[in-house]
């Protein structure tokens, strides 16, 4: 009887040690954000010219996302905003693996002033914020 219960126990153990690897613990994400910036382009699947000044006479600013360990089939949710007001939704899938490269890219217009672009998961979970100037 001992031997069943203390084999429960293990069981229990491992299940609940197991849960940070798939997400489902406590404050558990769909994915660890590696790196995320802005950069003039984007070129092989990897930023060009990383910056935080963009000049009113580009044509877009790009920003660029690297996750890891990401759980399972997921989208990375990538909310621009121009002087705090949202300007744009873009949803990028993200497949389940070791290591996932994707960016949304942002028409500007000309449209001088502080930008900013959050990356969320489907849980609508900020996962890391980058902030740019359109001068």
């Amino acid at each position: 009887m001992r031997k069943i219960r203390m084999a429960g126990v293990v069981l229990l153990l491992g299940f609940l040690a197991a849960l940070p690897a798939i997400g489902f613990a406590t404050g558990g994400t769909a994915f660890t954000v590696e790196r995320f910036v802005v950069a003039e382009s984007v070129h092989d699947r990897e930023p060009v010219n990383v910056t935080e000044k963009i000049p009113a006479s580009a044509e877009n600013a790009f920003c660029f996302l690297e996750v890891r360990s990401i759980a399972k089939d997921t989208d990375a949710v990538f909310i621009w905003y121009k002087d705090n007001e949202v300007v744009s939704k873009v949803r990028a899938p993200l497949g389940q693996g070791q290591r996932w490269r994707t960016y949304s890219s942002k028409k500007l217009n000309g449209q001088a002033g502080e930008w900013k672009v959050e990356v969320r998961d489907n849980d609508g979970n900020v996962m890391d914020t980058v902030n740019f100037t359109v001068e």
